[in-house]
């Protein structure tokens, strides 16, 4: 009986649950990554992340232009100088920038926009102390620039120059808008703002490259080929050194055969020393040494010539000529320690200039079959030849560079532009 009862009532529950399922339709639920689509029952695909390819670091190049360009527009290279820390300053337009080899950006100054000439036409010359801008020549302002104008005594006043602090702070401006021009006979002059009227050859230009060095923190002297000009910005006083100027008024347009050679100077230890012609019967081939700083400027060497001249980073470089020739008989190359002046022969044989200090003294041999590449070095008195060297250039001591570099104080490290770019852009890359 007990039997009988419990099977009726597992029926009875049976029947109650399938009427229960009847009035309501159920889904199955499925998981959320199994979830159909309205419009497909295939599950939804979801694409797959494609990882970025890692790109190339973007090249870090300073712009470095000048604050002029040349006539046809085309960019010129502003003023780069390695510091003894091993950081670099360049001029970019009116600004001057520090970067370390690392590449990065220490320091910009900013020079004030207003007592620079408005076409850009100016140079700029620095050292820890001093930012010296000085008033170029253009083709927009023909009859202003920077000279250096000096009475019948040899007293220098500077005009269309302004000096700066090296935080880029106004000190003073020179003379500023003294103008150049013909007087009623043709004779070209120069007149101050106060009216003062200077006539050839009684002023000179003074903005041209690198011819203006410091050789202390306020003495600077200015190489203006028939002239060698000293000031103290200290003292705000200068003076003619060196006056060349009869041989300019001889000799005319052909006085650029006499005079200081451009480059063959250099400043060591404080003085200026530099290659001048004044031989009349030899014209240019061959100069005399002088020496030039606040005390005036002296011949060396007892007015020995010489054909070619160098300064290094710690001593002098002087070629002889042997037998008054050069080309046919060789030549005899000196080193010369600044304390003492005195010639020391290191060479004798075919020369061939330029030279360069990388620590130590590089010149070629005249002859290029086979390539000789000397060196010697100063602090150890030890001379050497490298034959067949193909990778050097003897503007260039980083192989594969053909174009003018300047490595750094240690050697280690050189500038080097940007091929790609039409403005100048540098950076500092490793030798």
């Amino acid at each position: 009986m007990k039997k009988l009862f419990a099977i009726i009532i597992s029926a009875a529950l049976l029947l109650s649950a399938f009427a229960g399922c009847a009035g309501e339709t159920r889904e199955p639920k499925l998981p959320e990554n199994e979830q159909l689509s309205e419009e497909s029952s295939e599950p939804e695909e979801i694409p797959e992340e494609i990882p970025e390819e890692p790109t190339e670091p973007e090249e870090i190049f300073f712009p470095a232009s000048a604050a002029y360009t040349h006539y046809g527009e085309s960019y010129v290279n502003g003023k780069v100088v390695w510091n003894e820390d091993g950081t670099l300053t360049f001029q970019h337009e009116n600004t001057l920038n520090t970067i370390s080899v690392e590449n990065e950006l220490l320091k910009t100054v900013t020079l004030p926009k207003e007592y620079l000439p408005e076409d850009g036409g100016y140079d700029l010359f620095w050292n820890e102390k001093y930012i010296l801008a000085i008033d170029r020549q253009q083709e927009s302002s023909w009859e202003h620039y920077g000279i250096a104008c000096f009475d019948e005594d040899g007293t220098v006043h500077l005009a269309n120059v302004v000096l700066f602090d090296i935080e880029g702070n106004l000190i003073k401006e020179y003379n500023k808008g003294a103008t150049g021009r013909y007087d009623k006979n043709g004779e070209y002059e120069m007149v101050l703002p106060d009216s003062r009227t200077y006539k050839y050859p009684d002023h000179t230009y003074l903005a041209d490259g690198e011819r203006t060095y410091w050789i202390s923190e306020d003495e600077v002297v200015f190489e203006c080929h028939l002239w060698i000009i000293y000031y103290n910005f200290s003292k705000d006083e200068g003076k003619v050194l060196d006056n060349m100027s009869e041989l300019g008024e001889k000799y005319g347009k052909f006085s650029v055969y006499y005079g200081a050679e451009s480059n063959q100077c250099g400043v060591l230890d404080g003085s200026f020393y530099y290659l001048a012609h004044k031989n009349e019967e030899k014209s240019n081939g061959v100069g005399t040494v002088f020496k030039a700083n606040e005390n005036g400027a002296e011949e060396l060497f007892g007015g020995k010539e010489f054909w070619h001249f160098y300064v290094g980073k710690e001593i002098l470089i002087a070629v002889e000529g042997i037998g008054e020739g050069y080309y046919e008989n060789g030549s005899i190359v000196y080193a010369i320690d600044p304390k003492n002046l005195e010639l020391k022969e290191i060479f004798r044989g075919d020369a061939a200039p330029p030279f360069c200090d990388d620590g130590q003294i590089r010149f070629r041999g005249f002859s290029y079959e086979p390539m000789i590449l000397y060196s010697y070095d100063y602090k150890t008195g030890e001379f050497s030849e490298d034959v067949g060297n193909t990778e050097f250039d003897i503007n260039s001591f980083v192989p594969g560079y053909r174009e003018y570099v300047m490595r750094s104080p240690d050697g280690k490290y050189f500038v080097e532009y940007d091929p790609n770019s039409e403005e100048p852009r540098i950076r500092i890359s490793i030798c």
